[in-house]
């Protein structure tokens, strides 16, 4: 059961929010990005071909400062 509260709770820990074509993603405070994704080829790297329809845990690493999406395909950044 989604509440008001669990949802404040998701969007105070979200940095960047990028969004293309087929994919959805955002970028939280903490290094994770997410994502709303089309997963036909694979191009996640998930073991499920399968369309992600629920936020899906997609990187995860501290030294992620932003995310961008270009057409089909989004991107990452780190820091040093």
């Amino acid at each position: 059961h989604i509440t008001w509260d669990l949802v404040m709770k998701t969007i105070e820990k979200i940095k960047q929010i990028a969004c293309g074509f087929a994919h959805t993603v955002y970028l939280r405070k903490d290094g994770e990005v997410w994502g709303f994704v089309r997963n036909k080829d694979s191009e996640f790297g998930l073991e499920s071909k399968e369309n992600q329809r629920y936020p899906t845990l997609l990187f995860k690493d501290p030294l992620i400062s932003h995310i961008f999406h270009r057409e089909q395909s989004p991107f990452v950044l780190k820091t040093k």
